[in-house]
């Protein structure tokens, strides 16, 4: 039975601060449209996680530059740029890029609640990275987005004017997605807590490295019944799941027809395709060997399971993607864009998304996806909605 209470939220103190200190990685095509950006915006989020872009050193890293963060926020903070409610509130978040929109609640889950393993997970987490976003908190005591938490069954059904009661924000971000900020009408509080206390489980579909450092930092400093986790929750038919593609760079191990046959053996069914085409189903992984394409069918619970423990780890011997330099992933929607991708000494293989079901049952049953198994939408960016772990 999870435990969802309000909060006092930290947010942009009017939408022009929110387009300029608002910030996601995906927003520039490249590293030096970033760079461009950081350097003619002081606001941006990115000079909280990417500041060392700046150095002109290839080898310094966002831990070099993290004891500047501290300084970032005192002058956000300064300058007005951000303000702090006085009371705590529940927020209503809803996001619409065009084609695709969706509305989530904002408030503080329990971190005992993830310690008990009420709050699932389905990815491990890198070490490295937890060490980065601990040293921002140490730095800064601040929590720079929700974490992304899909529920199943019923839906909580509140009227639309009970969730929009007063407009926080309203911009549009440099992505064209437009984003509303609304706290919500305190008279279905009761509602909201009773509702959410009445689920087994909560199932966390983006933010698991935030969600362990959050439960490290805070257990640590043996607070775990006073802080609590931003979340943002969402119904799991809500979620947009697409998949991430496999690219790997190396010769194959043996002649195409043996590597073929060794895949065969594996239980897939194997069809020489005329050209690029992405998968249309579950149960399809297209490959591309070179110039040519073939088709993978195997029925399965779990395509990039099945693919990562037996084509990626047995044929091509390589025992953990999340380190190995050889493998890289990507997402594409169209097969323009998987064209290129391909090339000579490279294989790739395209996925079908899972479905947030599949990833469900891979957290009840205690296991845990491939590394980039998913990329789940919506997306928030870093700095809209904050929350102090002070």
């Amino acid at each position: 039975m999870p435990k969802f209470t309000p909060f006092k939220p930290i947010v942009p103190s009017n939408s022009r601060f929110a387009q300029q200190l608002t910030a996601r990685s995906s927003d520039y095509d490249g590293q030096q449209a970033l760079i461009d950006e950081m350097l003619s915006n002081q606001l941006t989020w990115h000079h909280m996680t990417k500041k060392h872009l700046l150095s002109g050193d290839k080898n310094s890293s966002p831990m070099d530059f993290v004891h500047e963060t501290t300084e970032y926020v005192e002058n956000l903070w300064r300058e007005k740029v951000i303000i702090e409610f006085t009371e705590k509130k529940y927020l209503y978040y809803f996001q619409n890029s065009g084609n695709y929109s969706v509305g989530g609640i904002i408030g503080l889950t329990s971190l005992k609640d993830y310690e008990k393993g009420e709050i699932k997970i389905h990815e491990k987490t890198k070490p490295n990275r937890e060490s980065f976003i601990h040293e921002i908190f140490n730095k800064t005591e601040l929590i720079g987005e929700p974490v992304l938490l899909a529920y199943k069954g019923d839906r909580i059904i509140i009227d639309r004017d009970s969730l929009r009661n007063e407009l926080i924000l309203d911009f549009t971000s440099i992505d064209g997605i437009r984003h509303q900020i609304f706290s919500i009408d305190e008279r279905v509080y009761p509602k909201i807590e009773y509702f959410f206390d009445s689920l087994s489980s909560l199932y966390v579909a983006d933010g698991h490295h935030r969600t362990h450092t959050i439960y490290q930092y805070l257990n640590a400093k043996q607070q775990l019944e006073k802080g609590g986790l931003l979340s943002c929750i969402i119904h799991e038919d809500d979620m947009a799941v697409d998949a991430f593609h496999r690219k790997v760079k190396l010769e194959l191990p043996q002649s195409e027809e043996i590597f073929l046959k060794k895949i065969s053996n594996l239980g897939y069914e194997i069809t020489r395709l005329p050209d690029v085409q992405m998968p249309s189903g579950p149960g399809e992984i297209v490959m591309l060997l070179e110039n040519k394409a073939f088709m993978l069918k195997k029925e399965v619970s779990s395509d990039v399971i099945e693919l990562e423990s037996s084509i990626i780890k047995k044929l091509l011997r390589i025992e953990d993607s999340k380190s190995d330099k050889r493998i890289e992933f990507f997402p594409a929607k169209n097969v323009d864009k998987v064209r290129g991708e391909m090339g000579a000494s490279q294989i790739v293989f395209l996925l079908f998304p899972e479905s947030f079901k599949t990833i469900r049952n891979v957290a009840d049953n205690g296991e845990t996806m491939p590394p980039k198994s998913t990329y789940i939408s919506p997306k928030f960016r870093g700095g809209m909605i904050l929350h102090s772990l002070s």
